[in-house]
């Protein structure tokens, strides 16, 4: 038989529920008589943390009204597989949950990247900095030709680019020096990468017909940015909105694109998080250039 105590010790929850309320009560008074009744404040106490109560069905049989009793108590208790809310609280976390994704722009992209002519352009300016700057400082000794070339290796590329926003100086070194005899109009569009900006924490919070919604929560701008060959609704799920990634805007031909890559971090966010970015975005200036 378990006594009081060692109650107290079997039910001491994971995010410190007190255990005193009636329901708890009323299903103690219930079983603490039973026989095997340590053996089912076991299995309660299971069911509490993994929010699974089949073990219990199976342990009690034929007792409909000791099983209400635990299934009551169940719901008044906080379960650490629904990260610390009642069965209740859990279902209407996520109802809110529900509500609050679905209030993130979602509209299918049309033309949210740049044009062909304006990619192939991007990509010719950019791939002729990373062959430039691995030459100068070989970064990836491997890897000898990049400007003009397809089919690379992208965790080469990823760390040439790392360098290359690190020191955007080598920006200005690259356009004295010319290498790739760029004419005057190609050189002014590549000083404007100077202008970039590099940030681990961008929220892409939704998709626009012509645009990404990226924010800087730390600045609070909200940067409508451009895919470089793609609509990124392409490549990110609209369910996964708001994620946070981490890459580098650059400002192009009138526009804001990125430099092609980036990182996403793992992380959910709860629904006091949620609705707080809503607050922040419906307030936010759209930024449409760098």
């Amino acid at each position: 038989m378990v006594s009081r105590n060692t109650l107290d010790d079997l039910d001491t929850f994971y995010y410190g529920f007190p255990i005193k309320i009636e329901k708890v009560e009323m299903m103690y008074d219930k079983i603490k008589n039973m026989n095997l009744s340590d053996l089912y404040f076991r299995a309660i106490d299971e069911a509490r943390v993994l929010g699974k109560r089949i073990a219990i069905c199976t342990l009690i049989k034929d007792d409909p009204e000791t099983i209400k009793l635990i299934d009551d108590a169940l719901d008044a208790l906080p379960c650490a597989a629904m990260n610390g809310f009642t069965p209740k609280e859990y279902e209407e976390e996520g109802r809110k949950e529900y509500t609050l994704v679905n209030k993130f722009s979602k509209v299918p992209q049309n033309n949210a990247h740049l044009c062909k002519r304006a990619a192939d352009d991007f990509y010719d300016y950019i791939f002729s900095l990373y062959e430039y700057i691995n030459k100068k400082y070989n970064i990836v000794p491997s890897l000898k030709k990049i400007y003009k070339q397809k089919n690379l290796d992208v965790k080469e590329l990823t760390k040439i680019d790392d360098y290359l926003w690190a020191h955007k100086e080598e920006i200005n070194a690259f356009i004295n020096e010319n290498p790739y005899k760029f004419n005057k109009k190609e050189l002014e569009e590549k000083e404007m990468f100077k202008d970039s900006i590099t940030f681990f924490n961008f929220i892409v919070v939704g998709f626009e017909r012509e645009y990404t919604e990226v924010y800087d929560f730390e600045q609070g701008k909200l940067y409508m940015i451009k895919g470089v060959r793609t609509n990124l609704d392409e490549i990110i799920d609209k369910d996964d909105l708001p994620m946070i990634i981490s890459t580098t805007l650059i400002p192009y031909r009138g526009y804001i694109t990125f430099n092609g890559f980036f990182k996403t971090a793992e992380i959910d966010f709860g629904n006091d998080m949620k609705e707080t970015i809503l607050k922040e975005i419906s307030n936010a200036i759209k930024y449409y250039h760098l």
